[in-house]
């Protein structure tokens, strides 16, 4: 089947026909969601999570591999009808600082300002928690208004400017 066909009748889906959701964790064998949901992000949800105009490609996706630990752990969002993956939040821990992990969430356009990164955020944060992982760190623009609701409603963030329009989001993970 043709990756733009189904990413495009995925969004038909989502405008037309409330849906129900579910969330669980992904593993390393949720490659081809992952990947759908990359490729079907909006040019403006793709630079709000990659930082710029990039278009997700394979070489976007080696971490997707490392998701059977506590090291990377990602948590998505689905319709529960259809399968397909519309929420995503991944951290991954660092190096340097164990108890320290850097955080991505995305959401597709259609399913934004419901409150899902919020929980997406949660869930990823208990999860990190339970491995041990107690702060949660994500670089997103200044004026990114949603990324500030969401830090306040998940926890006490604390945001650092770093430049060029940027700021580090901190928070603790439960």
């Amino acid at each position: 089947m043709n990756r733009t066909r189904t990413v495009t009748r995925e969004r038909w889906i989502f405008k037309s026909v409330p849906r129900t959701w579910r969330s669980r964790r992904l593993g390393a064998d949720d490659r081809d969601l992952i990947e759908a949901f990359f490729v079907g992000m909006s040019r403006t949800t793709a630079r709000e999570y990659f930082l710029g105009g990039v278009r997700p490609g394979r070489r976007h996706f080696a971490w997707i591999d490392e998701l059977e630990g506590d090291d990377r752990i990602a948590v998505g969002a689905f319709d529960t009808h259809t399968g397909v993956l519309f929420g995503l939040a991944q951290c991954a821990r660092d190096p340097g600082d164990p108890t320290l992990a850097e955080v991505a969430i995305a959401v597709t356009d259609t399913w934004q300002r419901r409150g899902l990164g919020t929980r997406l955020a949660g869930e990823l944060a208990r999860f990190a928690g339970s491995g041990g992982i107690t702060s949660l760190s994500g670089t997103t623009f200044a004026d990114n208004a949603g990324v500030r609701r969401l830090a306040n409603k998940v926890g006490r963030p604390r945001f650092r400017h770093v430049g060029a329009g940027l700021v580090v989001v901190e928070f603790g993970a439960t």
